[in-house]
């Protein structure tokens, strides 16, 4: 199993400030043939409940993960 990922971001300028407003994660994960698709989605699900960084954040932060065999 391994796995990729990419984020990309949404920034405005309000007030003289720059920030952004919304964070994209799309998690890429190759699993060997014959796994469980529920139980590797659940363990994506399960590392961005309890992400840190993504708690720290006051924008919301979407994941759209895609699981394929390999």
């Amino acid at each position: 199993m391994w796995s990729r990922s990419a984020a990309a971001g949404t920034m405005n300028r309000t007030d003289g400030l720059t920030r952004f407003t919304e964070i994209v994660l799309r998690p890429r994960l190759v699993v060997a043939p014959g796994t469980d698709r529920a139980r590797a989605l659940h363990a994506l699900e399960k590392s961005e409940k309890h992400c840190l960084i993504a708690a720290m954040l006051s924008m919301p932060v979407r994941v759209e993960p895609e699981i394929t065999e390999g």
